[in-house]
Order: structure tokens, then C-alpha cells, then sequence
């Protein structure tokens, strides 16, 4: 459990989705065991616990981040007082702007983006922005999460971890996108090297909420 009720309820809401998907390969263990004609059934469990995992991870990414900004904005915090890395979370409409802004226009644009590090307004609790691109998470998106927020060291709780991301992210993307059918994917694997990927991919859930937890106690987020 961490200090913060928002972190708590995404933790909740990752660990119901992992159960999931351990239920299910323990059912596709047992079906391995079985014999040929229930490997199938086995093939095609696995190949949709990358599926499920994968948006668990992605939903509690997700959960997790919007809960620490809202955090950060409830506590009145200025623009002044926030770490500088961490703006664009909050300005994300006006740098959106600068995108369609051309001539002396877009230099006031610009100018008043800048000022806004020493505005003493607190930030804003909605139209919040998120350091995600709608891609299925690889290890490049948690060095981004931890570049923006300022969270501290490390950003994956072991270094199989980034591995563990692509193997994920590959299978995933794979099997939800049809490039391989889930039988022949699901052959290729086995419940307990899934398993395995599991606990890793559980492990960086829990490091990521943790870490933010620790963020909002020390007040990582401001200058």
C-alpha cells in the first residue's frame, strides 16, 4: 500500500489484471500436461496473457501517472514551484498552440510558454498531458515517464526488466495485430517462461508506483 489513495486504487486495479492472466496459465500448464489435443487450448491462453498483460501495464502506467499530476495540482503547487522538467505536463494546450502559430504571433507564443516557469498561478487540475504516445510500452517510454516527472533512480527495478518490456511488447502487438496466429505463437512459448515475464512485468508495476509514492513524500516534484 502507498500513502496516496489514487496510486492504491491503480495498484488494486493492476494486481486484479495480473491475476487474470496467472489464472490463466496456470489452466494452460495444466492443459500442456494433458497431451496434444489440449496443447491448442493451451497455445491460444498463453498467446492472450500477452494481450492482457500488456494492457494491464498499460492501464496502471496510466492510472498511476494521472493520479501523481493530480496529486501535484491539488496541493496548490505554482508553476514557479515545480521542477522544470515536469511543465510541460501542465502547459500541454499552449505548446499544442505552437504547432499552428506562425509570424510575430508565435514569438509572443513562445514568450509567454517561457514565462510561464515563473508564474506564481497554481497549475491547473485538468487538461493534464501524459508522456505516452499510444504505443504498446517499451523501455524507451519509462525513460521518458522518468526524464519528465523527475523520478528518482533506477527506472527499471532490474535490468532483465527492459528485455522482459520487448519480449511483451513484441508478443503483444503480434498477436492483437494478426501478424502471427495466436496457436503458433502460443506453441512457441510455454506457461512458465510466461510466468516468468509475469513476475517481471508485476515487479515494474509495483517499482513505478512506489517510486511516484516516494515522489509526492519528498516533494520530488518541485524545484
Amino acid at each position: 500500500m502507498t500513502t496516496h489513495p489514487g496510486l492504491n486504487v491503480a495498484l488494486t486495479r493492476f494486481a486484479d489484471s495480473t491475476d487474470r492472466v496467472r489464472r490463466d496459465l496456470t489452466r494452460a500448464d495444466v492443459l500442456e500436461i494433458a497431451g496434444a489435443t489440449r496443447r491448442d487450448e493451451a497455445a491460444v491462453l498463453i498467446s492472450t496473457s500477452y494481450v492482457f498483460l500488456a494492457a494491464g501495464l498499460e492501464l496502471l502506467v496510466k492510472d498511476c501517472l494521472e493520479a501523481t499530476a493530480v496529486e501535484i495540482s491539488s496541493r496548490g503547487t505554482k508553476f514557479s514551484e515545480l521542477r522544470t522538467s515536469a511543465l510541460c505536463l501542465f502547459a500541454g494546450p499552449a505548446l499544442d498552440s505552437l504547432q499552428d502559430v506562425r509570424g510575430l504571433k508565435m514569438w509572443s507564443q513562445r514568450s509567454s510558454i517561457f514565462s510561464a516557469a515563473v508564474d506564481a498561478s497554481a497549475l491547473p487540475s485538468t487538461a493534464l498531458q501524459l508522456p505516452l504516445d499510444g504505443r504498446t510500452l517499451r523501455r524507451a517510454h519509462f525513460s521518458s515517464i522518468w526524464e519528465v516527472f523527475g523520478f528518482p533512480l533506477p527506472t527499471l527495478p532490474k535490468p532483465q526488466t527492459s528485455l522482459a518490456l520487448e519480449d511483451l511488447a513484441d508478443g503483444r502487438n503480434d498477436v492483437a495485430h494478426g501478424t502471427v496466429d495466436p496457436v503458433a505463437f502460443g506453441r512457441l512459448k510455454n506457461a512458465a517462461d510466461v510466468a516468468r515475464l509475469l513476475q517481471l512485468i508485476e515487479d515494474l508495476g509495483v517499482h513505478l508506483v512506489t517510486t511516484a509514492d516516494r515522489y509526492l513524500v519528498t516533494r520530488g516534484f518541485k524545484r
